[in-house]
C-alpha cells in the first residue's frame, strides 16, 4: 500500500514498516544544496522528511547510480524489488521506455544524477534562489564533489581547509578541476593532500611557483609544468627534463586471479630523463633509462634489484637472473616465496631458505629448461643424487 503527499514523497508499508521513497532528482538536488552550505533545516522540509529519515534514505539512495552499495540498497528497499522502486522514484519528471518483460535497474538513475548535479532547480526546489554550481566529481571518490555558491568552494558540504585547518583562499567563482588531485582558480594552482591516521582527513594547499599557463597534470599523484614536476603532499622535484617527465606504470599482480594490471591513475612512480621518483622521491643510483618494475613491489634497473615496498636496495640479489613470480608461472604457490634469482628464493625482499622452497619450484625449474647452474639444480643434486 502507498501513499503520495503534495510535495512527492511516498510512503509504502510493507511486511510491518514504512519506506520512505522521494523522486531521484529531488533527493540530488537536495543532496547538492546541502553540500553547497545549506541546512538540513533548510533543505529537508521541502523533501518532507526528517533527519532520521533522511540519513536512512541516504545511505540507500548515494548507491543508486552504481553497482556498489548493495547491503545498504537492500537493507533500506527489501522486501521491495527494483524495478518496482524505479516507478516510484523516477516519477513525476522522468519516465523510461522499457520493451516488454525488460527490468530496468537502479543504474539508470546514473544519467539522471549526472544531470541533477548540474542543475538542482527541479520540484521542490526549481523555484529557489539558492546559488550551487556544479565544479568536479573526485576522480578517487565518486561519491564526493566539488561545488561553489559563488563565494566559497565546498567539497563534502564543508569549505576547502589547508593543512593547518585554515580556510583555503580560493577564489570561487574562477575555482576549475584541472584533472586528478589537481585544480586552478584565476590566482593559483592547487592540490589536494590527505592527512592518513584513523581517519583520513583531506587538505588543499597552493602549489608555490607553479607555471598556470603550462600546468597539467600527470596522474592522480603527479603534475608538471614547464618548469618543474610536482608530488601531491606539496613537494617540488627540481626535474631538470620537465618535458620528458612522465609516470611509469606500477604492476600489480594477483596470482590468486591471474591477472596482471598495470596502474597509471594511481601510480607512485615517475621518471625524467635523468631520475626516477617514488612517492615523489628520487630512487638513489638508479638508472632512469633501463629502470623498470616486475610487480610484487620489486623493480630493477639491470645492475641493482630493489623491494619498493620497503625502498631498499636487495643485497646480494643478481639483477640479471632475477624474476618475479607472476599468476602464470608454473610454481607451488606456498604463500613464501614471490621471487627468486640464481643464487637463491625470495619472499618480501628477504631471502628464503632454498630447502623449504625446492619442491614449490620443481615445475617452474621444470618448464624452464634453460637455466641451468642455478641454486635449485645444486640443491637437486645433493637431494637426488644420480645412480
Amino acid at each position: 500500500m502507498s501513499k503520495a503527499n503534495s510535495i512527492e514523497r511516498i510512503d509504502i508499508e510493507t511486511n510491518g514498516k514504512t519506506i520512505v521513497l522521494i523522486p531521484y532528482d529531488a533527493y540530488m538536488a537536495a543532496f547538492v544544496f546541502l553540500q553547497c552550505g545549506r541546512t538540513e533545516e533548510e533543505v529537508l522540509p521541502l523533501l518532507g522528511v526528517n533527519k532520521e529519515e533522511w540519513g536512512k534514505l541516504h545511505k540507500a539512495y548515494r548507491w543508486f547510480h552504481a553497482d556498489m552499495g548493495e547491503w545498504e540498497k537492500d537493507a533500506y528497499l527489501d522486501p521491495l524489488k527494483e524495478d518496482e522502486v524505479v516507478d516510484h522514484i523516477l516519477k513525476p519528471r522522468w519516465h523510461i521506455q522499457r520493451k516488454d518483460g525488460e527490468k530496468i535497474t537502479l543504474r539508470v538513475t546514473s544519467s539522471i544524477r549526472d544531470k541533477t548535479l548540474r542543475n538542482p532547480y527541479i520540484g521542490p526546489f526549481k523555484d529557489l534562489d539558492w546559488a550551487a554550481h556544479y565544479v568536479a566529481t573526485h576522480p578517487d571518490a565518486s561519491l564526493f564533489h566539488y561545488f561553489h555558491d559563488g563565494n566559497t568552494v565546498y567539497f563534502r558540504g564543508q569549505p576547502l581547509l589547508q593543512k593547518d585547518g585554515s580556510r583555503l583562499p580560493v577564489d570561487a567563482s574562477s575555482f576549475e578541476w584541472v584533472g586528478g588531485r589537481w585544480l586552478r582558480d584565476k590566482n593559483h594552482i592547487y592540490g589536494q593532500g590527505e592527512l592518513n591516521g584513523r581517519r583520513v582527513r583531506v587538505y588543499w594547499y597552493i602549489v608555490e611557483g607553479a607555471d598556470a599557463p603550462s600546468f597539467r597534470m600527470v596522474n592522480l599523484h603527479y603534475a608538471k609544468d614547464c618548469n618543474a614536476a610536482y608530488y601531491i603532499t606539496g613537494k617540488t622535484l627540481k626535474t631538470k627534463s620537465p618535458d620528458a617527465f612522465h609516470v611509469l606504470p606500477d604492476i600489480r599482480l594477483n596470482n590468486h586471479h591471474f591477472t596482471c594490471d598495470f596502474l597509471i591513475e594511481n601510480s607512485r612512480y615517475a621518471r625524467d630523463r635523468e631520475k626516477v621518483y617514488h612517492f615523489g622521491s628520487i630512487i638513489r643510483k638508479a638508472d632512469a633509462k633501463s629502470f623498470r618494475l616486475l610487480g610484487h613491489e620489486y623493480a630493477t634497473d639491470g645492475k641493482i634489484v630493489w623491494y619498493m615496498d620497503r625502498r631498499e636496495r636487495i643485497e646480494g640479489a643478481d639483477a640479471a637472473s632475477f624474476r618475479v613470480l607472476g599468476p602464470t608461472e608454473p610454481f607451488e604457490s606456498q604463500g613464501n616465496i614471490d621471487s627468486l634469482d640464481c643464487f637463491r628464493p625470495y619472499y618480501r625482499g628477504e631471502p628464503v631458505d632454498p630447502t623449504s622452497a625446492h619442491e614449490a619450484l620443481r615445475n617452474f625449474f621444470a618448464h624452464y629448461k634453460d637455466l641451468d647452474g642455478w641454486w635449485w639444480h645444486r640443491q637437486e643434486a645433493r637431494l637426488h643424487p644420480k645412480a
